[in-house]
Formats: C-alpha cells, sequence, structure tokens
C-alpha cells in the first residue's frame, strides 16, 4: 500500500445455500471440519484459487486459509503441490494461512 497498488488477494469462502441464502463460514467450517469434509474442501479451495490466480496478470499472490484440522488430518504439503502443478502458480505468488 505504501506504493498505492494492489499486490494481492485473499481468497475468502462463502457458501451460498439455495434456501437459507449465505451461510458464513462460523457456521458451515465447523459443520466440514465435524463430518470430515473439511480435507476435500481445503484442497478444493487450494485449487481455485491457484487456479484463478495463475491468471492474473504481474506478480499478485494469494492467500488461503487453511483449518488446523485440515492440517492435521491430511498431507496439506500435497494439496498445495499439486495445486500449484495443476495451475502453473509460481510457488512465491501463494500464502498458505493456517487458522486455529
Amino acid at each position: 500500500l505504501a506504493q498505492g497498488r494492489v499486490v494481492g488477494f485473499e481468497a475468502l469462502m462463502r457458501w451460498r445455500h439455495p434456501t437459507r441464502g449465505l451461510v458464513p463460514p462460523s457456521v458451515f467450517i465447523p459443520l466440514a471440519e465435524d463430518s470430515g469434509l473439511i480435507v476435500a474442501i481445503g484442497a478444493w479451495a487450494l485449487q481455485v484459487a491457484c487456479r484463478d490466480a495463475a491468471r492474473w496478470p504481474g506478480e499478485m499472490r494469494v492467500a488461503v486459509n487453511v483449518s488446523a484440522l485440515q492440517f492435521e488430518r491430511s498431507p496439506i504439503e500435497v494439496h498445495v503441490l499439486e495445486a500449484l502443478e495443476r495451475s502453473g502458480l509460481p510457488a512465491e505468488r501463494l500464502e498458505v494461512e493456517l487458522n486455529e
């Protein structure tokens, strides 16, 4: 911001339910963790964020939040490497943030 330019974005997940409207992450993330779906959802989020960021001009970065449970229950490094390989996004343009 010191130079007045955008250098990156944070990928945020939202769920638009057909009847309940917008369901906040504070509701659906714990459900995903309890059901064991957080690993698949997290891997998908990494794939989409990297794919989209690879299309951005210049060296813009993307930050992706990872659940602590996803970090514990899955080989997160494998998911990150797969997302980078499939998208062609250089690793230095991806930030992985660990949520507690």
